[in-house]
């Protein structure tokens, strides 16, 4: 993420392109409902680590 701000900054299109080329690729194999739970904050409110 911090790579595609920079290249928005920087108006590099080629760059974006690429990694947003990149970025596609990577979301067509995600396991969406994973990521979704790990980027919302509210999940994590309460949530005590498993102690292994």
């Amino acid at each position: 993420m911090a790579a595609l701000a920079e290249a928005v900054r920087d108006r590099d299109e080629r760059g974006l392109r690429r990694l947003l080329a990149r970025l596609a690729e990577q979301v067509t194999l995600a396991d969406l409902h994973a990521l979704r739970d790990a980027l919302d904050p509210r999940r994590h409110r309460d949530r005590r680590p498993d102690p292994r």
